[in-house]
């Protein structure tokens, strides 16, 4: 399936076994976009902080440490999805809705 809307997106991976966070990083660069791997939270959430350019990330829903990270992305306002044993292809369904909606306004 085409997503058009990950396109030049720039998606940030945390957490997951090498190989799930391999597959997720390879599906979304087929689908043309920049993505940073992190299997570490502190990492990610340095990452969030200081990349102005961050448009969304997939976060790892089995890792407990999350809860930092999340809160982050919301007050940023940048869009996550928690990906916790769905196909890759529902995540990049899911990615292409969050990035396709207007922006949320509060």
């Amino acid at each position: 399936m085409d997503h058009p809307t990950l396109r030049g997106r720039s998606i940030l991976v945390v957490g997951y076994t090498a190989r799930v966070a391999m597959e997720i990083t390879t599906a979304l660069k087929r689908a043309g976009a920049n993505v940073t791997a992190t299997m570490s939270i502190s990492h990610a959430v340095l990452l969030a902080e200081h990349d102005g350019l961050l448009s969304a990330a997939v976060v790892d829903s089995s890792d407990g440490d999350r809860a930092q990270l999340c809160g982050l992305l919301e007050t940023r306002r940048i869009p996550h999805v928690s990906h916790g044993g769905q196909g890759v292809e529902e995540l990049m369904q899911a990615l292409d809705g969050l990035l396709a909606a207007p922006p949320r306004i509060s």
